[in-house]
């Protein structure tokens, strides 16, 4: 690494390319200052394909070093990657970062489209922008096949999305420890495809040394020496912040004593463990504030906020708190390890509940955040449990072991000044040991394994052994959730589904006031279940309760009814029900409204939109075209031969006497020519009920059986290895028989091709532009047969990551084309 700026300007202006990347990196920075040597160091490795691992302070500049590669290639046209991915631990960094990204880019003029998604704003379930926003639970789930941003029927349309992506993980030291190796198998999995960045504020050097050796990759240390010794990271305030360990449990009374005692304006921000608690604190603290008269501004902060709720009371304490807000207030902010990283704040005095050490090194950093301001940070011990043990939740298990360590460092040292110096070493001493443990439980080959199994089974109840331990579910309250319109996207929170479990077993009466989402795109039918065992929650990853049951009040969030007096919250405010985020749906939970469209011109209509947003996908195929030594347009007509084949089993005999009698019965119409859809209006009862007595016949699978002679020659064609080609065939079969559900196997029922079929099949893929075409197709199928050997399987990765990228090519381009044939217009992919 290079020791300063002046040494770094000067390497880099002697190379053309990194002296223009040194000036895009100023204009980023507004054009006053050059970036910090370390910056500009991932870029080197990253665009040669080099995984990395940064370690820099808080507030030292990782951001714009991460999103950096990302924007110059872009900018200067390079192949490094089609979209950006920046993943962090905790939903309530995304809107800021989500903020300071999008005003570049419209700063830049650059055409880029910046999307959130996460638990309770999914903006982008199928990661369809060119920078997303997201979280690691969204981001892991997709990668095991249990994606909490779609149901698992679709879970095979987001990973595509990672090949030719640049991942950014931000703050790993803070994500769960079952997170951490399936993110190390994924970098693995993927880098010949993709490009990575890892970074982190707060992780034992040991660990890090490990995770570098894992991914083979390169690791970038900024030193405490080096920070030190050049003095530019002016946020980690040196000596100007000093800590306080109390043996007693926090109250109001203690908030209230060291928040009146501060001579001037009074600024503290109170960090509590747990939502309900927080939300206790603040009723309390607020009613006292008013019984005395006091002015002071005071706010509620969590994770259980609607989106736009949330980003106003940010909006006002940003206002207040942040680095140049009005100092000239009161301010008392109330809030859970949401307000940990992220959000750049700023209070005199910090008090905070017993936590693991390095989240309570996150926490010191919002106070005394910025230049000449010194602060205070009160550690509180937690309260007992009945047993006589710390009541440490959210934090079980290891991280439990972990809050023991934090007591027992902060009980000897009482008090002492928190120097970069200290934190370091406050961090190395208590989690060394079991983060290195964690790491090290789960090597590389059972990593492995786990997320093999996991992609096979597509079970949810894997994301708590490979994502999290305590897994959340979105909820919605409504109180008639039949008449949701899903396509339109509810409201929704996000809630651990342990607690949200426990609050229902302490209600009186759930019965018939709680229902489960299920959806099911094969057999085009969605539905709200019931649950009337609690045991039953977990299996679904979107539920609805009863206003009866829960409330919602934009300044205090999400309550359970019988957790807080209903009355003082609500006053005269209407019980809430959930608005839709949209006002015209996107095609993530259709309605399966239809209009009548000839199968020549479907696979037409495919083609087209293909050929339109190609360029989307180009450095994720230049990637598979290097490692499978194919020129990349063979790889390019591989896929269109796959969009055209897809739809081939509606040729099915039985589905096209289906298609015409349904015209004939429902729009008096005699049709002569094959079909892919026929009209259907789900608001029309008749349609609605007519439709409902027909038996549903699949034609996925069906389209990939007959097909397959041709992709074998076209696969055998294209390369000599026939190894590769077997793998190839195997994941093109796999993408066209799971273009409707992603863990589609058998075959339902026997059936042949239409005796015009084949003709048909010949004048389709002539006026696509396939030359000279061979036809050669497997006519008839029965539902005996084992088709086991056809599909590619998660062990043949290679096959494995080209299925996700086809069949996301495949499904979209599918869907897109029936928003066009409803819509007569044309819509980018995002």
């Amino acid at each position: 690494m290079f020791k300063n700026l002046i040494d770094i300007k000067k390497e880099y202006r002697r190379d053309y390319f990194m002296g223009e990347a040194l000036e895009f990196f100023k204009t980023l920075l507004g054009g006053k200052f050059y970036p910090r040597p370390f910056q500009l160091e991932p870029i080197k490795y990253l665009y040669s394909g080099q995984p990395v691992v940064l370690s820099a302070p808080t507030g030292s500049g990782k951001t714009w070093a991460g999103i950096f590669p990302f924007l110059y290639a872009k900018v200067k046209n390079k192949i490094f990657a089609d979209k950006l991915f920046y993943v962090l631990p905790l939903r309530t960094l995304t809107r800021s970062i989500f903020s300071e990204i999008s005003e570049k880019i419209d700063e830049l003029n650059l055409d880029l489209k910046v999307t959130i998604q996460m638990g309770e704003q999914m903006d982008d379930p199928f990661f369809e922008g060119d920078i997303i926003i997201t979280t690691i639970d969204q981001l892991l789930s997709n990668y095991i096949g249990a994606s909490l941003s779609t149901s698992i029927g679709q879970s095979n349309i987001p990973p595509g999305a990672y090949l030719g992506a640049y991942f950014v993980f931000d703050e790993i030291h803070a994500v769960p420890r079952e997170a951490m190796p399936t993110i190390l198998d994924m970098v693995r999995r993927l880098k010949d495809y993709s490009r990575f960045l890892l970074m982190t504020a707060t992780i034992p050097t040991t660990v890090l040394d490990e995770v570098v050796e894992r991914i083979e990759g390169e690791k970038i240390f900024v030193s405490n020496e080096q920070i030190i010794s050049e003095k530019w990271v002016t946020c980690t305030n040196l000596t100007r912040r000093k800590l306080y360990w109390n043996d007693q449990e926090l109250n109001v009374d203690k908030i209230i004593d060291l928040h009146m005692k501060q001579e001037g304006k009074r600024r503290t921000i109170v960090i509590i463990n747990r939502v309900d608690k927080a939300q206790h604190f603040y009723l309390k603290i607020k009613a006292l504030f008013k019984q005395l008269n006091l002015k002071d501004e005071i706010f509620l902060l969590h994770s259980r906020f609607l989106p736009e709720d949330r980003k106003n009371i940010e909006q006002q304490v940003i206002k207040l708190l942040g680095k140049n807000g009005n100092k000239n207030e009161h301010v008392i902010v109330i809030a859970t390890q949401v307000i940990e990283v992220g959000v750049d704040i700023s209070a005199r005095v910090l008090i905070s509940e017993l936590a693991p050490a390095n989240s309570l090194i996150q926490r010191s950093g919002r106070c005394a955040r910025f230049p000449n301001e010194t602060g205070e940070v009160y550690i509180f011990d937690l309260p007992k449990k009945a047993n006589g043990k710390l009541d440490t939740s959210p934090y079980f298990n290891q991280d439990r072991e972990l809050v023991y360590k934090t007591k027992e460092y902060l009980k000897e040292l009482k008090t002492f000044k928190m120097t970069l110096h200290k934190e370091l070493e406050m961090v190395d001493i208590i989690h060394r040991e079991i983060d290195l443990q964690r790491i090290r439980k789960v090597p590389s080959t059972k990593a492995k394994q786990n997320v093999n199994k996991s992609l096979v089974a597509g079970e949810y109840n894997f994301i708590p052994q490979l994502v999290r331990d305590i897994p959340n579910t979105s909820l919605i309250i409504h109180d008639h959730p039949s008449n949701l319109d899903m396509e339109l996207i509810p409201e929704r929170f996000s809630i651990r589904t342990s607690t949200l479990r426990r609050y229902l077993d302490s209600c009186n009466d759930f019965n018939g006031k709680v229902w489960g989402y299920s959806f099911q795109e094969e057999m085009n039918e969605s539905q709200w279940v019931k649950i009337t065992n609690l045991d039953d929650i977990s299996k679904y990853p979107l539920v609805c309760i009863h206003p009866d049951i829960v409330l919602y009040h934009g300044e205090i969030g999400l309550i359970f009814r019988d957790e807080i007096d209903s009355n003082i919250v609500l006053n005269d405010q209407q019980p809430y029900v959930a608005s839709y985020i949209l006002d015209k749906p996107r095609g993530y939970h259709r309605q399966f409204s239809y209009h009548k469209e000839k199968y020549i011109e479907h696979i037409k209509s495919v083609r087209e939109i293909f050929n339109q947003e190609k360029k989307r996908i180009h450095i994720g195929l230049t990637y598979f075209a290097k490692e499978f030594k194919i020129p990349t347009g063979e790889l390019e007509k591989v896929i269109e031969m796959a969009i055209a084949f897809h739809d081939v089993g509606k040729l099915n005999e039985e589905i096209v006497t289906k298609f015409w009698n349904w015209q004939k019965i429902r729009r008096g119409e005699v049709c002569q020519e094959f079909l892919a859809h026929t009209d259907y209006d789900p608001t029309n009862v008749e349609d609605f009920l007519e439709w409902k007595k027909q038996k549903r016949i699949p034609h996925a699978i069906e389209s990939a059986y007959i097909t397959l002679p041709m992709v074998e020659k076209k696969l055998a064609l294209i390369t000599d290895d026939e190894d590769l080609s077997q793998i190839l065939t195997k994941a093109i079969f796999t993408a066209i028989a799971r273009h409707h559900n992603s863990y589609t196997s058998s075959l339902k029922r026997d059936g042949k091709l239409h005796q015009k079929a084949k003709s048909t099949l010949v004048k389709t893929l002539t006026k696509l532009g396939f030359k000279n075409i061979e036809l050669q197709v497997n006519d008839s199928w029965n539902r005996g047969y084992n088709f086991s050997k056809y599909f590619i399987y998660p062990s043949e990765e290679k096959g494995w990551l080209w299925y996700w990228f086809v069949v996301r090519c495949v499904r979209l381009v599918d869907q897109y084309s029936q928003f066009i044939n409803t819509e007569k217009e044309v819509s980018k992919w995002h």
